[in-house]
């Protein structure tokens, strides 16, 4: 009997590992065809594993991933509350997909419910609070302040409702059509809420969105101007007029959706390489530079996820490959080549490795300077200045900056380097023009209507005070500084921000 007993643990030992050993083969190759960005084959891959472990959430998470990638997203949507069930609904990559498989709908109130529980969850996550980000000005771009949500960590929620997904397209092929009928496109007014009942962004804010949507800022614009035409014409229900409105207002929405997701997503000048690229309609599928771009991209939200190994091994993979190709095959090489070396030296300056980081930004200057890429030259000044920063070389940040300042487009740009060359000199304890650049930061950010850095600025105004025992402007900036903070939610820079405010509070009392 003791025999027998020990076979059977011998036999069910056995198809324990046989099961672990197929499940690990096929979730392992699923792995390996989504890096190479074969997702239909990876979602099958991923389902074949679930064959022997139907449950495994990790698994489910992954094939979740394809789905969205392929947009097939309430397969997508299915696999992401799956791996929430029973034991795991405190799953933080299940919370994750889910959310982001909700954003992706344009489901952006639900997507922070869970972008919220998830940082509840794994505050130490930057990913959520990115989510967090995205999601909130998703919401206010789209229909004003979100409202604020009451979470808790325990249970899954089960409200998700279906709605009919923007018809993105359907904007487009009406305002093409529309546009034959007119000549040319009117100037945007500020508003803060049309008879319509859309919320428009104040005009401060429309250089920053102009310099978001590029080309399809014209027709974010033009789009507006024929709501507000037909908004005055009496419109009955269900006539044509209406749908007329409905597709104008589909396509705003998409657009406003489409500004937060490049805001959230991707660097500056990520944005402009990718927009440049979809002008000169060259992302034929299959293609060298389709193949550059989509690497550039995911080199990119590596970076924005912290994981500067996997960034510097994909872009110098990209480098290497690119490497063999010609211009006839990649008409564009040279600056996807100077991108590249952008990605990689940013990689090494999250890495601290200063030396290799300031031998690529170089790299890319001296391409960019070949190929007379003005925005390929400004990106590389721009990392070149924050390589020296970083090594509290200031003098020579300060040579680059200025070198830089002729190629800012933009007052968001004008107040970032604004406001960086006023902590180099506030550094070098020239506190005078530390104050200079931190009050033309200010004068940027409020032009480009940008609350994070007006607040930085206001932070980097009140350090120059301080050190010039100007104390009265000080304690005035640094609470303009943490009402900002307030506004913005950003606890860290409220505890900072209300830390030093009680210790200049107390240095005035005692001085007094």
């Amino acid at each position: 009997m003791a025999m027998m007993m020990m076979m059977y643990d011998e036999i069910d030992s056995s198809d324990d590992a046989s099961i672990r050993g197929n499940f690990q083969g096929y979730f392992a190759e699923g792995e390996s065809l989504y890096q190479h960005r074969d997702y239909e084959k990876a979602a099958q891959s991923y389902t074949t594993a679930l064959e022997f472990k139907p449950l495994d959430r990790e698994c489910l998470v992954a094939r979740s991933k394809c789905w969205l990638q392929i947009g097939e997203v309430e397969k997508a949507l299915s696999d992401a509350e799956e791996s929430l069930c029973g034991e795991n609904k405190t799953y933080h990559k299940g919370l994750y997909q889910k959310a982001e498989v909700l954003y992706s709908m344009g489901e952006f109130e639900l997507a922070l419910v869970f972008y919220h529980r998830g940082h509840k969850l794994r505050p130490e996550l930057s990913e959520f609070r990115l989510g967090i980000q995205k999601a909130q000005e998703a919401i206010t771009n789209a229909c004003g302040c979100p409202q604020k949500l009451k979470l808790t960590k325990d249970g899954d929620l089960s409200f998700y409702k279906q709605h009919k997904n923007d018809n993105a397209r359907s904007f487009a092929v009406y305002a093409s059509a529309m546009r034959s009928h007119h000549n040319s496109r009117a100037n945007t007014t500020s508003r803060h809420r049309s008879t319509t009942g859309r919320d428009v962004k104040p005009a401060e804010n429309q250089k920053t969105v102009e310099t978001l949507l590029g080309e399809m800022y014209g027709d974010k614009l033009f789009l507006e101007k024929l709501l507000s035409e037909t908004s005055k014409v009496s419109i009955v229900k269900g006539d044509y007029d209406g749908k007329i409105q409905e597709a104008i207002k589909d396509g705003l929405r998409y657009l406003d959706s489409r500004t937060e997701f490049w805001r959230q997503q991707k660097p500056i000048y990520a944005r402009r390489f990718e927009r440049q690229d979809q002008r000169r309609q060259f992302t034929v599928p299959g293609s060298h530079q389709c193949y550059a771009i989509t690497e550039i991209e995911r080199i990119d939200q590596a970076l924005e996820m912290h994981q500067p190994s996997e960034a510097l091994k994909r872009a110098r993979a990209c480098l290497k490959t690119a490497g063999s190709w010609t211009l006839s095959q990649c008409p564009r090489l040279p600056e996807i080549r100077a991108n590249l070396h952008s990605l990689i030296g940013n990689a090494y300056l999250e890495m601290d490795n200063f030396k290799l980081a300031l031998f690529h930004h170089r790299r890319d200057r001296e391409i960019s300077s070949q190929i007379c890429c003005e925005e390929g030259l400004s990106r590389s000044l721009d990392n070149i200045g924050r390589v020296f920063a970083r090594c509290g070389q200031f003098e020579q940040a300060i040579t680059v900056w200025e070198e830089k300042k002729p190629l800012v487009k933009g007052s968001l740009e004008q107040a970032w380097i604004s406001h960086e060359l006023g902590r180099c000199y506030l550094e070098l304890k020239d506190f005078d023009s530390a104050k200079t650049y931190g009050e033309k930061a200010l004068l940027s950010a409020r032009e480009a209507g940008d609350n994070v850095w007006c607040m930085n600025a206001w932070v980097l105004l009140a350090q120059s005070h301080v050190r010039l025992q100007d104390y009265g402007p000080a304690v005035e900036a640094f609470e303009e500084a943490l009402r900002l903070a307030k506004l913005l939610e950003d606890c860290p820079a409220i505890q900072a921000i209300s830390c030093a405010v009680d210790q200049l509070n107390k240095s005035v009392k005692q001085c007094s």
